[in-house]
């Protein structure tokens, strides 16, 4: 698509190209400085708003720039401007594609974190429900034994008489089930 469009040659410009292609880096960032406009308006179309937040399109101009310092470049790159033009705006585009791959790594890094932190944090909270439901059930135990010990002794009814009255019964209720007076099971439950 981008072969397509014709870039201005001037003199100079061909000049910087013939020197790119004899290998003199300099030129090929000088070619570059002179077209930056145009990969900077490509890079900032393809910058998403989440990508926004963390980068700025310039740093993208700055690392083609690395690229172009640090990196051999085939002489025919230089050929033309729309050529020259097509490769900078590649390295441009996967520079963005390498930060979007980083920045979806990165999200999915912190997904799997805060699962596995709302797992442990479940985790820890059913050890505390299994070491409460245990203590509610070694009370209860403690409880019954103590009522067995006290109601040892005791006459079957008062014994009746209390544990129906633990199971939530009302005073009323219990004389109604047992036959007795109601005033007797609150003597009983009051000793």
């Amino acid at each position: 698509a981008m072969a397509e469009r014709k870039f201005p040659a001037s003199p100079e410009m061909l000049a910087l190209l013939e020197q790119a292609r004899q290998g003199s880096r300099t030129a090929a960032v000088e070619l570059f400085e002179e077209w930056k406009g145009r990969v900077l308006r490509i890079v900032r179309l393809q910058l998403t708003w989440p990508l926004r937040r963390l980068y700025d399109s310039d740093e993208f101009l700055q690392e083609v720039t690395v690229e172009l310092w640090t990196h051999d470049i085939a002489p025919e790159v230089f050929e033309s401007p729309e050529r020259f033009m097509d490769y900078v705006t590649g390295l441009a585009v996967n520079k963005f594609r390498e930060a979007r791959e980083r920045y979806h790594a990165q999200k999915r890094a912190l997904r799997r974190d805060v699962v596995a932190a709302v797992r442990e944090r479940l985790r820890k909270e059913d050890a505390e429900r299994e070491r409460a439901r245990a203590a509610e059930h070694d009370q209860q135990l403690d409880q019954q034994a103590e009522l067995a010990r006290l109601e040892r002794g005791l006459p079957a009814r008062y014994r009746a008489i209390i544990r129906l009255r633990l199971r939530g019964w009302t005073q009323k209720a219990i004389a109604k089930f047992l036959n007795i007076c109601e005033r007797t099971v609150r003597r009983v439950w009051q000793k």
